[in-house]
């Protein structure tokens, strides 16, 4: 099996997809004599049918053996803004609550996940940039590269463009220091620059190709901000297969290599995805 500006819009998908809690638990079923996948959704409100989404959407054709009933996923809390904290809190945070989580399920090997039934793990949008940091916390502390699968959408640290690490060099030479400045004095001087990292695990990523934040793309694509990146749940699964049909560019050589997925505009129902995703955020609160 194969396995913003900065702190308003990286938390986006928090106001316009919600999400679902779940106390991360143990589904362990015995199918065949085999443990089913597991899979951890990061989410920052209680919505189940975020979770649900990410489910069917993007962690089934990334490989996941999904359960009918759903009962093999579970979700992880994580806020994405800390109170009378910066970004830069938030992602930090973030980080060590996922690491603990993961190495909780590892425990040496004697945990629920290994090679044969690995754990995916899904993000969207800042949750991406705490995933690409605890992949290298995860290597480091020696959690080996084949039981866990990273599933991301809308990621700002994409190696391919994202805003996170090509807004400086789209600047003039002269007004970077200052941009960098002010990034700092927010609280954002941390995130800045990150880039989702390759060759540790395996890892896929889903880009809308009008997505400022995950193609920043010198600044075209800067109204894609606030409607491309609040699409990927509205997503019908034909509009991500052709994306999976073009096949993946690939960030590194190797086993482990980030693949990186490019959801074409053209092929996608822009207003009705915007319109899914906006009924999956009514779901919280009606």
């Amino acid at each position: 099996m194969k396995k913003a500006i900065v702190s308003a819009l990286l938390a986006a998908p928090t106001l316009m997809a919600g999400a679902a809690y779940l106390t991360p638990s143990h589904n362990v079923q015995h199918l065949d004599y085999k443990l089913v996948d597991e899979a951890l959704v990061i989410i920052p409100v209680d919505n189940q049918e975020f979770a649900d989404a990410a489910a069917k959407l993007y962690l089934q054709p990334s490989g996941f053996d999904l359960t009918p009933d759903y009962s093999n996923v579970s979700t992880l809390d994580m806020p994405e803004v800390v109170q009378g904290g910066t970004l830069d809190d938030a992602v930090s945070q973030g980080e060590a609550q996922l690491v603990q989580a993961i190495e909780a399920k590892w425990d040496v090997g004697q945990g629920d996940i290994s090679a044969e039934n690995p754990l995916y793990v899904f993000g969207y949008s800042q949750s991406d940039v705490v995933m690409g940091d605890a992949e290298a916390q995860l290597h480091a502390d020696g959690v080996p590269s084949n039981v866990l699968d990273f599933v991301m959408v809308g990621d700002s640290a994409s190696a391919e463009g994202g805003f996170l690490n090509s807004y400086i060099d789209s600047m003039p030479t002269w007004l970077q220091p200052y941009v960098i400045e002010a990034f700092n004095d927010f609280g954002a001087g941390d995130v800045l620059g990150a880039t989702t990292p390759t060759g540790l695990y395996a890892t896929q990523v889903y880009s809308l190709s009008g997505d400022g934040w995950a193609n920043y793309d010198n600044g075209a694509n800067d109204l894609g901000m606030y409607s491309d990146h609040l699409e990927y749940l509205g997503l019908t699964p034909q509009e991500i297969g052709t994306a999976l049909t073009a096949g993946p560019t690939l960030d590194g050589m190797g086993q482990y290599a980030t693949e990186y997925f490019t959801i074409q505009d053209s092929m996608v129902n822009s207003l009705e995805a915007l319109w899914t995703q906006l009924q999956i955020a009514d779901s919280v609160l009606f």
